[in-house]
């Protein structure tokens, strides 16, 4: 029975040189690991503001070509128009000369 009792692991509660440089490495570790979550946020952060800046461009650039189409449908609109009131006189003049009558 001492045997068993001998065999079990011990605990003992000194601080070992081992036990100082494993918790300055695991402090060193974690240091390099938060520079590193602050660098790859800064990425992230300028990749958002160039990616928010394309698109603040390309919805100017939208309402531009979206403003153009618009004014190109009033000077179509506005062509018929005419293009229909010449056709009216044209009727009316023709119809006029088949008559005979000014």
């Amino acid at each position: 029975m001492s045997d068993n009792h001998e065999r079990r692991p011990k605990f003992r509660a000194d601080i070992s040189l081992g036990n100082i440089l494993t918790i300055l490495g695991m402090v060193a570790a974690m240091a390099m690991a938060w520079g590193q979550v602050q660098v790859t946020q800064e990425n992230i952060q300028k990749e958002i503001k160039t990616i928010q800046d394309q698109f603040e461009r390309r919805i100017v650039n939208l309402e531009r070509s979206e403003l153009e189409r618009r004014a190109d449908r009033l000077d179509q609109v506005a062509l018929v128009t005419e293009i229909r009131a010449d056709i009216k006189y044209l009727r009316e003049a023709f119809a006029r000369i088949e008559s005979g009558g000014r």
